[in-house]
């Protein structure tokens, strides 16, 4: 039996833009309006809870665009046809990842071993596979090396587990100079508590290892997205101007201070994720 032919976007029809978020599916207003003003026609965000259920909806037509991290970008340009629009720059240019824990419970990846690891989730490169990667290079299997894996949804709910003692280890996102040391990271925000008048408190968390760079997220047009205007998409998003009050939700919702045109070469890292 012959399948019926797929149907052609109306000219009106909206796009739709998916984003990864830790909050039920819904459409998302300010962004929607940003998207729609930076491609200049009508495009509206949709937000879902896992980067799995994002990456299904791209490649099975649901939504023509969307955010994603660089492993979704490789584990999808296995099974689907992706054009990468544009590559994240953000205020720091580099990232790395980093294996965290309460300061002073360990003092070597060996220590971890039948403990519990929190990560963001199995799509996540900061979040899980680089952190990974650490354990693995220091001759452990991450598969079998833990006791428990959780997977919290997010970078902030991992430092909360390790704070709050749910989970003795995480894999986060960790920003780093040009020589690859950490430079203000995220848990370094978290300090022990203190009774009023006493000194300054000391750092609650500390990395174990950090990874090397991670390449940067992307914005990637699917299967159903428009062919005659991927180039003109590509163009719009990489020329969007920020600092216009119209347009700066777009940049504060994903954390960006621009897009550059992709390097393809830099996501062949994460073809083993």
């Amino acid at each position: 039996m012959l399948e019926a032919p797929r149907l052609q976007r109306a000219p009106l029809t909206p796009l739709r833009f998916g984003i990864a978020a830790t909050v039920d599916d819904r459409h998302d207003a300010a962004l929607s309006a940003a998207l729609s003003e930076t491609f200049g026609m009508p495009t509206v965000a949709l937000r879902f809870r896992r980067y799995e259920a994002l990456v299904r909806a791209l490649s099975e037509g649901r939504i023509e665009l969307a955010w994603l991290p660089p492993v979704a970008v490789a584990r999808t340009r296995r099974f689907a046809s992706l054009e990468l629009l544009a590559a994240v720059e953000r205020e720091r240019t580099t990232y790395a990842s980093a294996l965290v824990a309460r300061q002073g419970s360990v003092a070597s990846l060996a220590e971890l071993e039948g403990t519990r690891v929190a990560w963001v989730d199995p799509w996540s490169s900061s979040g899980y596979h680089w952190p990974r990667e650490l354990v693995r290079k220091a001759g452990h299997d991450p598969r079998s090396f833990f006791s428990q894996e959780l997977f919290l949804g997010s970078h902030e709910a991992v430092l909360d587990a390790l704070e709050q003692g749910d989970a003795d280890v995480g894999g986060t996102f960790c920003p780093v100079d040009d020589a690859g040391v950490p430079d203000d990271p995220p848990w370094a925000r978290r300090r022990e508590s203190v009774e009023p008048g006493m000194s300054d408190a000391s750092p609650l968390l500390a990395a174990l290892a950090v990874s090397e760079r991670v390449p940067p997220d992307a914005v990637a047009a699917g299967p159903d997205a428009p062919k005659d205007l991927v180039a003109q998409l590509a163009a719009a998003l990489q020329g969007a101007d920020g600092t216009k009050p119209t347009i700066a939700p777009l940049f504060a919702r994903v954390g960006a201070s621009g897009f550059v045109a992709p390097d393809l070469d830099r996501y062949g890292v994460e073809a083993s994720a």
